[in-house]
Parts: structure tokens; C-alpha cells; sequence
């Protein structure tokens, strides 16, 4: 076989095996994030470091970001697409906690403008078309909160002013001083409004019908030294009202810790390290800070549940951080048989290779951010609304480049691979080589072409014993069902015959002078790069 025959074959081998791996990698590539949620679709760019958030607006999304000191504002289309946008710019400083708030009548866009001592809280008013209407400020304010799409709480020293923009209420709670962590959800038809007050108390009020109860103890935390608290986010269920406490320890460790109490204030409030279930094992958590969940948001549409930005396993068994629900749930422990509650990840609505962080939700659409690098992230919305589904499930130019660009990592990958893995049997394969050459020239000619061929399937044998034991045994769940031990046995034959045939017909030409040494290493090497490329793209 010629030199150019030989090595176009193996191009074309090559080129196959890209195609093959590239058509596994796009079938993945084009997958959506689960079976309840859609592919996401792309809003909006930008320097955004805040949550962002979304409201139902006469029959659309209003979608506000920040982007620096800018506030973006679109009108979104149940389907995804963008109708209109507007920008406005702060007055001198970054904006803060960013709501979209409404009457039905306008829209509203408040943000905090953070001060030395006290907050202000600046007021977009904006009408069907993103036209500004007016624009007002509150000062001295400690800080604010969104209950809902109408009603947006604002804490001051001593009390809060709960504002109602549907009813155009405004009702006024007394509370203590040092507020912190406010929190809120939805149950049912009414709302729990909660902060933490002084060191250690959990307060609540219920807001519903236009009333507002007055403030009632929640639980007690525990700040201990070295511990601060950070943020904290709220979710309640038909029993018990969860607030997951996001703290840092030392000032470098990040956990979160877990208090709940009943909705009728009966029973006491528990309060401790907040565990995460994994793996098959049901009594097996992660606590403190080993739990991996960050940017936690609530998913007012399940009782008792957030939706959380968490590092999972998905194609390949590659860690990516996505946009994941996690529900709370109540378990007992074998032996002791204590109650104690933990989160259990459910499906993704996420599935980009980026760090998605920032989740925030309304009815059946959720946005993210997908963190790009450093200064500029990227805004996506995705839903479980069956229109949105239908509308984005069809196949996108970046799914297509992704997979490609897997594929050459790949390929690449499997080259590389001849240094950790090639010389399982490349070193044994040429000791084997070099014993061989030591009684070679004492052969007959018809002997020392057998003897070629059974070196060489001695090297083969050694070669499909480590890969089928590597791939086929080891990782057969990253594996297409199909590809078994004896299609990739066929495989790997092919490849080796090819190659063996190549250095063959080099060795037999001048059998006085050539030696196996000389011709089997150039054509195990070419062998083993090629097998590579096509079992360790199955893995990258």
C-alpha cells in the first residue's frame, strides 16, 4: 500500500469518525434543558450584576435588568420575542434590587440607590409603550422589597410602609429597629411579608384583601461570631413557612442554614444547617457550606419551593452550573427518628455551558443570567407554557457550532490521549517489538512475515483489552447503547488492520535489511491516535 493510499484512508477513517461523534454531540446539543421547559431565548446583554425581573404586563412580559448604571427595560411576548425597549440611566449610582411593579394601568420600575447611612428608592413610571411618565424618589429609607406584580414594601427606621398600587393603598406597620433580610412569598391568595429584627428574631405579616396583620415572631436565628448573614429567600407549602439564610463564615465560607415554621404559629420554629439530598441514598445530605446552591430565588408556582443556581451533572457526566428547582422536603433520620428538612433538586430549566446564576420568577416564565465574563453577562427567558415550547424548540445555529467545536475538543482530546492512555499498550507493544527483533534475522522469510502479523495481534489483543476495559466496562453509560464490546471490537480491528497492512508492506520489501522494530512503532502510533479519537471523543 502506498504511502498517499494509506494516509488518505486513514483521513477519510478520521473524517468519519468526526461526523460520527459530531452527530452524537448535536442530537445532545439540541436537547432542552428538561421535559417541562423550554430552549432558552435570548433578551438582552450587558454589565449585569443584579437580579433581574419580570412581571405580566396586558398580555406581555415587562423584563427591567441593570446593565451598570442603565436600567434596560422590554416588552416581551408570551413566545419570547421582544416588542419594545427603553433605557434610563440612574441619577448618580449604580441601581440596586431592581422590581417591575404595576397597576394595570402603567408601569413601574423602582431600584435602590445605596447611601452612606440611608437608601433612596427612585420610581420610573412608564406607560403602555416604555415612555417615561414621571419619575419620583423616596429618601432615608432602609430598604425595600417586592411582595408582588402590585405591591412593593419600603422599610424606614421604627416602620414599613406597604403599598398597594392596585388598590392604591398604603398601609403603615410599626416595627423595631435594625431591619434586616426582607423577605416575602405567596400563599394561596394572600402574602407573608418577613424580616429579621435585632440579632436574632424572625418576624412576619400576612397581607391579604387589603389588610395587613401586625407583626408576629417567626423564629429565632442565631448570628454567631464569625457569621454574618448575607441574604435570605422564602418559599412556603401547605404546612410550613421555609426561609433559607444564606451567611458567610470567616468571611470566606459561604452555607446556608434553614428556618421554617408552621403557617398557624402553633408549633415551635426550627432553625439549623440546611442539608441537600444526593445521590440514590436518601439519608445522605450535603450541609453548610458543602451545599453547592447559590442564587436563590423563590418559584412561587410549587408550595415550598426555589429555584437555585447549582453545579449538576450533565452530558458526558461534565459538571455545569445551571438554573435548577429545588424543593423542600420533610424526612426523618433512621435512627434517632428526628424530623429534619433538606432540599431536593429537580429538573433544570437551564442548560447552557456558562455559569447560569440570578433565576427570577413569574407564573410560567422564568429569566436568568448566564455569566459570560467579567463586565458582561447575558439575559435569557425561558417558560414551561407549551406555545413558548413549541415556538423555540426548533434547532439554532449556536447548537450547531457547539457541537462542533465539542467535536474537535474531542478529536484533539483523543490525540493527546496517546501519552496517558496509548502507552498502556504502546510500551508493552514494543518491548514485545524489541525480544522479537533479537531472533528476527534467524527466521526464514515465511516466518518473519507471520511473525509480524502475530506480533502485531498480540499488541491488537493487549490494545482492546484496556480500551474495551476503559470504555465498554468503566464509563458504558456515556456509551450509545449500540456501540457494545463487539461493534467496537470491529472498529478497532478495522483500524489496526489498516495500519498493519501499512507497515507490512513497508517491512516485506526488503526483508534483509528491515526489522519489525522499524516498521510496527510509525504504524502502532497512527493506530492507537486514531482508536483515541474515536473512544475519547465519547467522554469530551
Amino acid at each position: 500500500m502506498k504511502r498517499g493510499k494509506f494516509y488518505t484512508i486513514v483521513g477519510v477513517i478520521i473524517i468519519v469518525i468526526f461526523c460520527f461523534h459530531y452527530s452524537l454531540n448535536y442530537k445532545e446539543a439540541i436537547k432542552p434543558p428538561s421535559e417541562k421547559w423550554g430552549k432558552e431565548v435570548f433578551l438582552s446583554q450587558g454589565n449585569i450584576t443584579e437580579f433581574p425581573d419580570i412581571i405580566e404586563y396586558k398580555g406581555n412580559y415587562v423584563v427591567a435588568h441593570q446593565d451598570g448604571d442603565i436600567i434596560n427595560v422590554m416588552l416581551i411576548d408570551k413566545l419570547g420575542r421582544k416588542i419594545r425597549e427603553a433605557q434610563f440611566i440612574s441619577s448618580d449610582r449604580e441601581p440596586k434590587d431592581i422590581d417591575v411593579i404595576t397597576d394595570n394601568k402603567n408601569i413601574y420600575i423602582n431600584f435602590l440607590l445605596t447611601g452612606a447611612d440611608k437608601n433612596t428608592i427612585e420610581i420610573l413610571k412608564l406607560d403602555d409603550d416604555l415612555n417615561l411618565i414621571d419619575k419620583t424618589s423616596i429618601k432615608n429609607v432602609t430598604n425595600k422589597t417586592k411582595v408582588s406584580e402590585n405591591i412593593v414594601a419600603v422599610f424606614y427606621d421604627g416602620y414599613i410602609e406597604i403599598k398597594d398600587y392596585l388598590l392604591n393603598k398604603v398601609f403603615r406597620v410599626n416595627i423595631g429597629d435594625n431591619i434586616r433580610l426582607p423577605v416575602s412569598a405567596k400563599y394561596k391568595n394572600k402574602y407573608i411579608l418577613g424580616y429579621m429584627m435585632g440579632f436574632d428574631e424572625f418576624y412576619y405579616i400576612w397581607i391579604e384583601d387589603g389588610k395587613v396583620t401586625e407583626p408576629k415572631l417567626g423564629g429565632n436565628l442565631s448570628e454567631i461570631t464569625k457569621v454574618k448573614f448575607r441574604n435570605a429567600t422564602m418559599a412556603i407549602d401547605e404546612e410550613n413557612v421555609y426561609v433559607l439564610i444564606e451567611y458567610i463564615f470567616q468571611g470566606k465560607e459561604f452555607g446556608f442554614n434553614l428556618l421554617n415554621f408552621p403557617i398557624n404559629g402553633e408549633k415551635d420554629s426550627n432553625y439549623g444547617p440546611f442539608g441537600v439530598g444526593i445521590g440514590a441514598d436518601k439519608n445522605k445530605i450535603n450541609s453548610d457550606y458543602d451545599v453547592d446552591i447559590g442564587t436563590v430565588a423563590t418559584y412561587g408556582e410549587e408550595p415550598g419551593t426555589f429555584l437555585v443556581s447549582t453545579s449538576r451533572t450533565a452530558e458526558k457526566l461534565k459538571s455545569q452550573t445551571d438554573i435548577v428547582k429545588m424543593k423542600i422536603s420533610k424526612e426523618k433520620k433512621d435512627i434517632s427518628g428526628e424530623a429534619f428538612y433538606r432540599g431536593d433538586f429537580k429538573e433544570p430549566l437551564s442548560r447552557s455551558k456558562k455559569v447560569s446564576i440570578n433565576p427570577v420568577n413569574y407564573k410560567d416564565a422564568v429569566i436568568f443570567i448566564d455569566s459570560v465574563e467579567r463586565g458582561k453577562a447575558k439575559l435569557y427567558i425561558t417558560s414551561k407554557d407549551t406555545e413558548f415550547i413549541n415556538e423555540n424548540s426548533g434547532n439554532r445555529k449556536e447548537e450547531a457550532i457547539s457541537a462542533f467545536i465539542q467535536t474537535l475538543e474531542g478529536m484533539f482530546f483523543g490525540a493527546v490521549y496517546i501519552v496517558s492512555m496509548g502507552l498502556i499498550w504502546i510500551i508493552p507493544g514494543m518491548a514485545i517489538v524489541s525480544l522479537v527483533a533479537l531472533i528476527e534475522y534467524k527466521l526464514s522469510k515465511r516466518l518473519r512475515k507471520i511473525m509480524y502479523f502475530v506480533v502485531y495481534g498480540i499488541i491488537f489483543t493487549i490494545k482492546f483489552y484496556f480500551i474495551n476495559k476503559a470504555f465498554h466496562i468503566s464509563r458504558v453509560n456515556l456509551l450509545p447503547s449500540y456501540y457494545n464490546s463487539a461493534v467496537g471490537f470491529l472498529c478497532m480491528f478495522t483500524i489496526s488492520l489498516l495500519c498493519a497492512l501499512y507497515g507490512y508492506d513497508k517491512y516485506k520489501k526488503d526483508l534483509e535489511y528491515n526489522v519489525i522494530a522499524l516498521r510496527i512503532p510509525s504504524a502502532l502510533i497512527i493506530d492507537s491516535i486514531v482508536t483515541l479519537m474515536l473512544y475519547v471523543s465519547f467522554i469530551k
